[in-house]
């Protein structure tokens, strides 16, 4: 495990594009998703696989984040950097669900487990009722096994069942684009673009510009809320 804790630590430090343009793509992804959460009123943040951290460093004023992922080597390069982040998987969450959760992210996580349905229980058994899961998956293309560890590809429809299947009223699942030179999001005019084109009425044509240049969505997303009852 030790080994397998090493090589896969090491895999996610040199799978970087370039460390600027690494940066600024790690900005305006947390951007767009911590505006999603700051807009049901989340408060205390749970990032689920949590990496090497980048998410939950770029929480605002006010939020609560804490991390969880099973992989030693990164739980000591978050903590060495100052993060909140403890040990241990998705299917045994090291919290108490008298003291739930308003908002939780898994990233890039369900493709490496064989059964999520454990994880989604775990997930909706600490959040709150009303409380918002994100979850971030690579679609599925030529590319899905390029990373050893995936084992598990998904679609809109089966995360979306597999929400509604245990607990969750599911709101949204999409692929999510990225596809603007990371390096310039730094740059207003391209900050003002990505604002633009995601807008309600502009990102329908942007996908079908996206879909018609041959450009593969970058992430599946789905948004799901717990059920009240």
């Amino acid at each position: 495990m030790e080994h397998k804790d090493e090589l896969y630590y090491r895999y996610l430090l040199t799978s970087e594009v370039s460390p600027g343009a690494a940066e600024a793509h790690r900005e305006i992804v947390a951007d767009y998703f911590w505006r999603i959460f700051r807009s049901n009123d989340c408060r205390r943040v749970l990032d689920v696989g949590c990496g090497l951290g980048s998410f939950i460093s770029k929480a605002t004023a006010g939020v609560e984040t804490v991390g969880i992922d099973a992989n030693r080597k990164v739980v000591e390069h978050c903590r060495a950097a100052g993060l909140a982040v403890l040990q241990g998987t998705a299917e045994q969450l090291p919290f108490d669900s008298a003291d739930p959760m308003d908002g939780i992210m898994c990233s890039h996580l369900l493709e490496h487990i064989a059964d999520p349905e454990p994880a989604f229980r775990e997930c909706a058994r600490v959040l709150r009722p009303g409380g918002v899961l994100i979850v971030r998956v690579p679609p599925f293309d030529r590319s899905f096994y390029d990373d050893w560890t995936h084992v598990r590809p998904y679609t809109k429809k089966s995360l979306t069942r597999l929400a509604a299947a245990t607990g969750f009223d599911p709101i949204r699942a999409y692929h999510y684009h990225y596809d603007l030179p990371f390096r310039h999001w730094r740059n207003p005019l391209f900050r003002t673009i990505n604002i633009i084109r995601r807008l309600p009425l502009v990102r329908p044509a942007v996908d079908a510009l996206v879909r018609a240049f041959g450009l593969p969505p970058k992430e599946l997303v789905l948004i799901a809320r717990k059920k009240k009852s």
